[in-house]
């Protein structure tokens, strides 16, 4: 998997993808937004980044 550049623009990333869902955000919300996926991004990075075999099976789906 590619990971994102490190100037991607997460605002407009977020003033999209809530116009394309119905959502008006002002721009405190998309600040906020943006910045919680650039910590989600940083936390997930060294994780996408490792190599997985293909033979590693994925987890099963609980179900209650």
């Amino acid at each position: 998997m590619t990971s994102l550049p490190e100037d991607f623009d997460w605002a407009a990333y977020v003033r999209q993808t809530a116009a394309l869902q119905g959502y008006e955000l002002d721009a405190e919300q998309v600040g906020r937004v943006a910045q919680q996926l650039v910590l989600i991004a940083r936390n997930a990075a060294p994780l996408m980044a490792a190599d997985l075999s293909d033979r590693v099976e994925p987890a099963s789906v609980y179900r209650a």
